[in-house]
């Protein structure tokens, strides 16, 4: 019988965090389980193969390295590919997992059947993962989504963040394509696909924590020339914006839905991640980057502007004070945008 979860960890360097993972891993009350660690030919390589090495006799893990830099997206793929498991649980290799995870994910899945994406809480921290900075819970109770436009709309830009996203391998499997290595978001069209024909669940319950201190390191492989390693430029972040379009448009086109405008929406109501790390630019750059912005039509959407001007004029420390604030009077990120909250999980 194949295990549950498939833990997959697309490993890229910061090997230095690996271990903290894998012990929380090893932490788990919960063994139905693989762990899948794939090396993406990082300068780092040996150092994170020697740590795998060490965690084989206590973990049902086993490690792969690629013959060449598949890059983030490509290396996703090659974990679902590659994986064994019911389910493909993700988890940046820098991230950790929070106590009792796996067997919350377990219990939420077993609820209701043809379940193909389950969506989770996470926190973002700096030094310690038991005081997170920020907490991200989009509902405040457990929720289950029929499968549909609405709940792909639900889901879409809330698997940005990779940890702790949870897909059905076979029907992942189905819709492996290159088309979107590079864009940082092949979960995005995975999750798009899947929940068309999929139910999906939410849990407000923490399940991941990830690190808010390390500076990206996409852009090594050839087909993420867009992007500078150890930084987002304005150019990288506009890619990313714009392919999140490109893949609804593709989803919708293909499979005869109607999605983009919604998405496109979305994406304008809850613009800050986007900008965050760009409120240092020099103000004509900045204003370069809102009007590039403006033309992927997100100029339709008030809070889009209300995003590009108020964080610029209070900077990053106290706009993600004042972003975590509403949250912590709401219990959740407020629905801005109308989607689907689904029913109550009972």
């Amino acid at each position: 019988m194949p295990p549950l979860f498939s833990i997959c960890i697309p490993a890229y360097n910061r090997s230095e965090f690996l271990p903290l993972l894998l012990d929380s891993i090893v932490r788990q009350s919960f063994d139905d389980i693989e762990v899948l660690i794939i090396e993406d030919c990082s300068p780092q390589q040996t150092m994170i193969r020697d740590i795998a090495s060490q965690y084989t006799a206590g973990l049902p893990l086993r490690y792969l390295e690629n013959v060449e830099n598949l890059g983030y997206d490509g290396n996703l793929r090659e974990l679902i590919k590659q994986a064994r498991g019911s389910y493909c649980l993700f988890m940046g290799n820098d991230d950790i997992l929070c106590e009792n995870a796996l067997a919350e994910s377990a219990r939420l899945l077993r609820k209701r059947n043809n379940i193909g994406v389950f969506l989770r809480a996470y926190g973002w921290f700096v030094d310690d993962p038991s005081r997170p900075q920020q907490v991200i819970r989009y509902f405040d109770t457990e929720r289950f989504f029929s499968a549909g436009e609405d709940t792909v709309v639900a889901f879409f830009r809330r698997v940005g963040v990779l940890s702790g996203l949870i897909v059905r391998r076979e029907d992942a499997l189905k819709w492996d394509t290159e088309k979107f290595d590079g864009t940082l978001y092949y979960q995005m069209y995975l999750v798009a696909n899947l929940l068309l024909d999929k139910h999906g669940v939410y849990t407000p319950k923490l399940m991941t924590m990830s690190r808010d201190t390390e500076p990206p390191d996409f852009g090594n492989a050839n087909v993420e020339n867009v992007f500078t390693p150890g930084q987002y430029t304005p150019e990288a972040r506009l890619h990313m914006v714009a392919s999140m379009l490109n893949i609804a448009e593709d989803v919708q086109r293909k499979r005869n839905v109607a999605l983009l405008s919604k998405i496109r929406k979305d994406i304008g109501n809850y613009f800050y991640p986007y900008i965050r790390d760009q409120l240092n630019l020099p103000l004509g750059e900045y204003i370069k980057l809102y009007l590039a912005a403006n033309k992927l039509g997100l100029w339709r959407y008030p809070l889009f502007h209300i995003h590009f001007i108020n964080a610029y004029l209070l900077g990053k420390d106290r706009y993600d004070k004042f972003i975590q604030l509403i949250r912590d009077k709401c219990g959740r990120t407020p629905n801005l945008s109308g989607f689907s909250d689904g029913e109550e999980l009972s």
